[in-house]
């Protein structure tokens, strides 16, 4: 009778019961669960570092810049600076404009441009820009140096030592500061009036003789005075179209500046003082 117990008792360990089995299953899926779920969290948490180390190697990545219309003018540092501005800006997304959009309004504001009509990815790591440059034109010196402005009198960001700038005309003595933007026009009259007059002269065989513009008198008189390579001075009065009295138009103006070229070989006609060509009769004063 005692053995059989003993039988029996051990035939009860053995056998599983509903309840252990269901307690085993339970705890294989929770394990499996929780390594799911830590592999997700790992996947999840890891994204961002794995993003920051695809974008730091795709940053590092050679970004090709090309203007289709680059002028020979341009230098390298300046080169080199707009190249900058369009990686910087642009970013190595291929899929995202709002880089090139961006990148389009920070080449405008650089001063170096009339206009920029379209900023494009041609491949992932090139980028290409359809732009006009504007023309330097002329340097305005003042107490800081010699400062470039464009056509239209818009300063450019270049400026040199005094004298030692590009081999284009030199307006002097301006009373107005120069503006503190690029592509901004220097502020007054006086420069733009003295580019209106040098554009008219561009052309003329002689235009190399004038080296400058004296801006000097303008605040009092509105007058401009041509300087010229002999260290002569032409007056020339009033800018073209606000001539007043008995003063002659642009046009007679260059009419006797021509005919001292072809006489005499030089606008000053010989004469060491300052020719005046605002009257009827251009003489020497």
């Amino acid at each position: 009778m005692a053995r059989r117990k003993r039988s029996n008792a051990r035939g009860s360990d053995a056998t599983p019961t509903l309840d252990r089995v269901v307690l085993v299953r339970a705890g294989g899926a929770f394990a499996w669960t929780l390594l799911v779920i830590g592999l997700a969290a790992g996947w999840i948490l890891g994204l961002p570092w794995l993003t920051a180390r695809a974008a730091a190697q795709a940053e590092s990545a050679t970004q090709h810049v090309a203007f289709r219309e680059l002028p020979p003018w341009l230098e390298a540092q300046d080169r080199a600076f707009l190249n900058a501005v369009v990686v910087h800006n642009a970013g190595v997304d291929p899929l995202d404009r709002r880089g090139l959009v961006q990148t389009r309004q920070a080449l405008l504001d650089t001063g170096w441009f009339d206009s920029v009509s379209q900023v494009r990815r041609t491949a992932p790591d090139r980028i290409e820009i359809d732009a006009v440059f504007v023309t330097p034109f002329a340097l305005v010196r003042d107490k800081d140096g010699d400062h470039l402005v464009d056509r239209e009198g818009r300063l450019l960001p270049r400026s040199y030592p005094l004298g030692e700038g590009p081999a284009v005309w030199v307006l002097l003595n301006p009373s107005f500061e120069r503006p503190r933007n690029f592509g901004t026009p220097w502020t007054g009259a006086e420069v733009s009036g003295a580019i209106a007059v040098l554009k008219l002269l561009e052309d003329r065989p002689w235009a190399k003789q004038v080296h400058g513009v004296d801006l000097s008198e303008f605040p009092r008189s509105h007058q401009l005075r041509l300087l010229t390579d002999r260290s002569t001075v032409v007056i020339w009065g009033r800018t073209p179209g606000a001539e007043r009295g008995a003063e002659v138009p642009a046009a007679k103006k260059l009419k006797y500046l021509d005919y001292h070229y072809q006489q005499y070989g030089h606008i000053d006609g010989g004469r060491a003082g300052a020719l005046d060509v605002t009257t009827d009769v251009a003489f020497e004063r």
